[in-house]
């Protein structure tokens, strides 16, 4: 990339060039060992200078070169994808027990979103299926 400044043609270092990583589009494979501990990880990033532009899901590979690259946001978000779908109460309430004895797959992800919003913004609307990869 070149730029021009008084007439001088000066190169602008391949560090400092957006271009130079490419991000590619990726969806999780599901393995049993996922399964077995009831989640993934995954991974989202948008270029830094586009808050409106698309949000991309990428593989860990990618992720972890460009977590820290000033042209791109990035945010991992943990994703539930085995267990009761829904929220469960104790089932005789008491007044020291938790109003939640467990968190429901649909909750916990749209929690994970809502976390996620906060760094990425339109994380929230990326994803509407909260039990996608879900399986009982």
């Amino acid at each position: 990339m070149e730029y021009f400044a008084y007439g001088v043609t000066n190169t602008i270092p391949r560090s400092f060039d957006q271009n130079e990583i490419q991000i590619e589009p990726y969806m999780p494979v599901i393995t049993k060992q996922d399964r077995m501990h009831g989640y993934i990880t995954r991974y989202f990033a948008r270029p830094s200078n586009q808050h409106d532009g698309e949000i991309i899901e990428v593989s860990k590979t990618t992720y972890d070169r460009i977590k820290s690259n000033p042209f791109y946001t990035c945010v991992p978000i943990e994703w539930r994808i085995s267990g009761d779908l829904v929220d469960k109460t104790p089932t005789i309430p008491t007044p020291n027990s938790p109003r939640l004895q467990y968190t429901g797959v649909v909750t916990a992800n749209r929690l994970s979103l809502e976390l996620a919003n906060e760094t990425l913004s339109g994380m929230i609307h990326q994803i509407t299926n909260m039990t996608q990869f879900y399986s009982p």
